[in-house]
């Protein structure tokens, strides 16, 4: 049995030293550094930073999808 993915990402970086441009689809170029101490030019977050950005957002949606579930009134800006 064949399943097909629900979606298909794709991302690429163009490395400089520890200084990352990363592109994710179509969205506007982002960069990945260190910073000066640890040998970057403090351009952007650092990979860890960016992990704990990832996992603070995807706490935000889940915890949107459980409440839309429940029918529990969610509030927006």
């Amino acid at each position: 049995m064949s399943e097909r993915p629900l979606v298909t990402m794709r991302a690429e970086g163009e490395a400089g030293g520890v200084k990352t441009t990363v592109r994710v689809g179509d969205h506007t170029p982002f960069i990945v550094d260190e910073p000066e101490r640890l040998g970057g030019t403090n351009k952007g977050p650092n990979p860890l930073e960016y992990l704990l950005g990832a996992q603070s957002s995807c706490t935000t949606i889940m915890i949107a999808y459980a409440a839309q579930d429940l029918n529990w009134m969610v509030y927006t800006e």
